[in-house]
């Protein structure tokens, strides 16, 4: 399998890639949902400077989810990108900080893979509930 984690265009791609996997075999992923950025949240709520109350608050961590679902709409990568921005900078993590940074470009960020090898796969192999990322 590749990842790719946005769309380019072919001529920047190995004819080797194209030949095995064409564009047609590529599958994009769902974003994730709502559920699962809340279980992604809580995965997660120790990389994050909370006070432990904080941690435990059911609340919180509602306030936090909906943030993060509303300002990446679900996509894996905007999560991963959105926590490691807040750690660079120090920012505690609250739901005004969330809606203050940047949102993705178009509302998305494309999460693409590419099967190779496997003609049986069309379609992922994992929900969009999943929180893999």
């Amino acid at each position: 399998m590749v990842f790719a984690t946005q769309p380019v265009d072919d001529h920047q791609l190995s004819p080797i890639l194209l030949r095995h996997a064409p564009r047609d075999r590529w599958v994009t992923l769902p974003p994730l949902y709502e559920p699962a950025v809340e279980r992604w949240v809580r995965k997660h709520s120790s990389d994050v400077p909370l006070q432990v109350e904080q941690l435990q608050s059911a609340v919180v961590i509602d306030r936090l989810t909906r943030a993060l679902y509303r300002k990446g709409n679900g996509h894996p990568l905007h999560l991963h990108y959105t926590l490691k921005a807040m750690q660079e900078r120090q920012f505690v993590f609250t739901e005004e900080t969330i809606e203050a940074l940047p949102g993705c470009p178009h509302g998305s960020v494309p999460i693409s893979l590419a099967i190779t090898g496997h003609r049986c796969l069309s379609r992922p192999t994992t929900s969009p509930d999943s929180t893999d990322s």
